[in-house]
């Protein structure tokens, strides 16, 4: 019996916290494939509105 692996690149999701304008700017630095901005569980209850 013959098992082929075939190569699957990994995909990476960052998760940024919508209030934090210095990690805004360094998620932009960073070889993520996608980079979202959470606007609800990330951010302390007092910088909502």
């Amino acid at each position: 019996m013959v098992v082929e692996n075939t190569y699957r690149p990994r995909r990476t999701c960052l998760s940024v916290p919508g209030s934090s304008l210095k990690m805004i700017e360094k998620a932009r630095s960073l070889p993520a494939d996608e980079v979202f901005l959470d606007l609800e569980d990330a951010v302390a209850p007092e910088a909502k509105d």
